[in-house]
């Protein structure tokens, strides 16, 4: 006859796993400045060659008109 032994039983406790997030963090971090890093030195590099222009006039805000409903009552 053959005698099977089974696995010892898991702990009644569970113990914490420990978190190690330094390396996670520092490589966030670091693609986090590698990219506003890049980002920022092509916008202080790249050359302008041309913009959008569009014809406009500026007018003074306070230059208002008042309406009144046909039927009277509140414009909201």
């Amino acid at each position: 006859m053959n005698v099977v032994e089974l696995p010892a039983p898991p702990p009644s406790r569970l113990e914490p796993v420990p978190l190690r997030l330094a390396g996670v963090t520092s490589t966030g971090f670091a693609i986090m400045f590698l990219f506003f890093g890049v980002a920022g030195g092509w916008a202080a590099l790249a050359p302008l060659d041309s913009a959008a222009v569009a014809p406009g006039v500026i007018k003074v805000a306070g230059d208002r008109k008042l309406i009144q409903h046909l039927e009277g009552g509140i414009i909201a």
